[in-house]
């Protein structure tokens, strides 16, 4: 539903909008579905991996390839800060293994609990998952991680593990709380629909799943910034690396 309800088959579509106090109105042309991505994002890169400057590194996780990782860490190893876009979804589900070369040593960093088949209303709780491994050379930087409500299942469980980095901050706005394997069903007239399958909960109990990931450091990007072409979220990702 919330995919179509602000569709139409009409070939352009009349808006109204404000500006600085101003109001405008505009005929803006259509697209058809089948021409958008079904995961937006927020920022437009051609590559997994960057220096923002010379010992800040940028990873795309969308584009990040586990194939790569060897290669990218010889850059990112000696850096002082990595910031991680998850404003996004995996492609590659690189999270895996990238924190083998990011963690110290194996850390908890998701419980998760099933409903039971053969007993409805029961359910259970696994022991946590761990992710990282034992690494004396683990990354010693500042792990700024950018989220936003674009961040979504898979990318918000790539959170939960980038975050258990001794030295990871959150920056961005809560994701949007739906995370956990999907499970589709279909209700009568032939609509189908989908819940979460499992709960996905932090080691602790606190839940994630209508809650979000919540970040350390609040940002929202502004108009303002919009028209200029900044990125406010990158902007204060490496200035959170620059502090003391």
């Amino acid at each position: 539903m919330a995919q179509n309800i602000l569709r139409t088959n009409d070939p352009n579509i009349n808006i109204s909008y404000k500006r600085e106090n101003n109001t405008y109105s505009k005929t803006l042309n259509t697209s058809n579905r089948n021409e958008l991505q079904s995961h937006l994002k927020t920022v437009k890169s051609d590559t997994s991996f960057a220096l923002i400057e010379k010992d800040i590194a940028y990873i795309d996780n969308s584009l990040l390839k586990r194939a790569d990782l060897p290669a990218l860490w010889q850059k990112i190893k000696e850096t002082k800060g990595l910031i991680i876009d998850l404003r996004n979804y995996p492609g590659d589900f690189p999270g895996y293994e990238f924190c083998n070369y990011l963690l110290p040593k194996p850390t908890d960093f998701v419980q998760r609990s099933y409903g039971s088949i053969e007993n409805p209303g029961t359910f259970t709780l696994e022991d946590p998952l761990i992710t990282g491994r034992e690494n004396p050379d683990y990354y010693k930087g500042k792990v700024v991680i950018l989220i936003n409500e674009v961040s979504q299942s898979a990318s918000e469980f790539h959170a939960m593990r980038y975050r258990v980095h001794p030295n990871a901050m959150v920056v961005g706005s809560p994701t949007a709380g739906a995370d956990g394997d999907f499970s589709q069903f279909y209700l009568p007239g032939g609509i189908s629909t989908g819940i979460s399958g499992v709960g996905v909960y932090y080691p602790d109990g606190r839940e994630t799943q209508r809650v979000g990931i919540l970040p350390d450091v609040y940002v929202k990007p502004t108009i303002k910034a919009l028209n200029e072409g900044r990125d406010e979220l990158l902007e204060k990702a490496i200035e959170v690396i620059g502090m003391k």
